[in-house]
């Protein structure tokens, strides 16, 4: 079952349900918040027509698919996911690191709020760990995790610039969730997204931990104006897809195609693949 409203909101206090809990992350997660919003490639590449009416950008951090406004104002208030943690071969990919995550907003602003899951590489060390921000505010790693766990992530608006983040491990039973404000003047909520996130930076991580693929499903986004559907709802509003390259301008990494997958909704699966850390 989705995270979904898993809380009780009284003043500013947070009260969890569900037998979530929030566990302080140990010393194995990793240590430096490296999420972005959206960075385009080298150059500024602008969007470019892909298939079924998606608009593709290349980035130096993103891949994934996003739910844009089909009108200008249009705002999203929710994204639910699925996904699993990758397990990542770090004697390939020594000091790299890659983030799986959904959230809101980041694909045209300067802002996000997110949750997810990282899987690092230091030196040839695997670290995996849950976490959660609203950009530009501090990053917080919450809590530790193994490969192949099932994930559940949730990012709610709820108004008064106010945003509930959920995570649970469902192979584990940890989890979180809390509520946090927008870190800026203004969070716009401009697009729902599931992403993949890596890239070069400086000396310290080379590039993308080679995870091999993360596979999300059930990823289902609410507007404004009550639509709920997938990553792809041509009636509600536009989609994109980013696609991320390296320094030297070489896929990192790329989604496949949106999927309907079996009992799911439309348009609410798809793979992100690894093909090079730099």
């Amino acid at each position: 079952m989705k995270i979904r409203r898993l809380v009780a909101v009284i003043g500013s206090t947070v009260v969890a349900c569900m037998g979530l809990t929030t566990v302080t992350a140990n010393a194995a997660t990793p240590a430096v918040n490296l999420s972005r919003p959206l960075m385009l490639a080298k150059g500024g590449a602008k969007p470019v027509a892909g298939p079924n009416g998606i608009s593709v950008s290349y980035s130096s951090n993103w891949s994934g698919y996003a739910a844009l406004p089909k009108t200008a104002g249009d705002t999203f208030t929710s994204i639910v996911g699925d996904y699993n943690v990758p397990s990542v071969v770090c004697s390939a990919t020594p000091n790299t690191f890659s983030y799986h995550w959904i959230g809101l907003d980041g694909w045209a602003d300067q802002t996000v709020e997110q949750d997810g899951i990282a899987a690092d590489c230091n030196g040839t060390t695997a670290q995996y760990a849950a976490w959660f921000e609203v950009y530009p505010a501090n990053f917080n790693f919450d809590f530790a995790v193994n490969p192949g766990d099932a994930i559940e992530s949730a990012v709610h608006y709820l108004g008064d610039a106010k945003y509930e983040l959920s995570l649970k491990d469902v192979t584990t039973g940890r989890g979180f969730d809390l509520i946090r404000a927008c870190a800026a003047s203004v969070c716009e909520n401009s697009s729902a997204e599931t992403i993949t996130e890596a890239y070069y930076y400086s000396k310290r991580y080379a590039g993308t931990s080679d995870f091999g693929d993360e596979h999300y499903e059930d990823v289902t986004v609410t507007d404004s104006a009550g639509n709920v559907g997938g990553l792809s709802d041509p009636k509600a509003w536009k989609t994109g897809e980013g696609i991320a390259l390296g320094e030297y301008g070489d896929v990192d990494t790329t989604p496949g195609p949106l999927a309907t997958a079996p009992g799911l909704g439309a348009s609410s699966a798809f793979s992100v693949f690894w093909s090079r850390e730099n």
